[in-house]
């Protein structure tokens, strides 16, 4: 049976998706929602892929579970450390019903209660990973 179109199931996406997440010389991704799909951009310092990945239903109740469990929206608007200029580099904004999300950090993470913490935590890394499951994108 066919995957209904995205316009069949408005409820499970959200009014805007942009996360980015990566540094100078890591690999790094950036993912933009456009027309119902994920458009998904992939690389580093040495050049970009780009793929559009239009995830199931399904697939996005999945990434709104994990991200209400890690208490993403708990979490401040910036997290940032002025004393590393290098690094990791993160931005996420997102709309989903009444629930929104806008922030940003550069080498300082939400710990699961909002509060930042230097190294990266495990609420960030349920983060990335949550992210990088919807849009199937593969560690090295």
């Amino acid at each position: 049976m066919p995957t209904k179109p995205y316009s069949a199931h408005p409820a499970c996406l959200p009014e805007r998706c942009d996360i980015s997440i990566g540094g100078l010389f890591s690999g790094g991704f950036s993912v933009t929602l456009g027309n119902g799909a994920l458009i998904v951009q992939k690389g580093g310092h040495m050049g970009d892929t780009s793929d559009t990945v239009t995830p199931s239903p399904k697939a996005w109740h999945r990434f709104w579970d994990k991200l209400d469990g890690l208490g993403v929206w708990k979490w401040r608007t910036r997290y940032w450390n002025d004393e590393i200029c290098d690094g990791t580099q993160w931005k996420v904004d997102i709309v989903y019903g009444e629930k929104r999300l806008r922030c940003s950090g550069s080498n300082r993470y939400p710990l699961k209660d909002g509060s930042p913490s230097d190294e990266p935590t495990k609420t960030f890394e349920g983060f990335q990973k949550a992210v990088e499951e919807l849009c199937g994108i593969k560690r090295p």
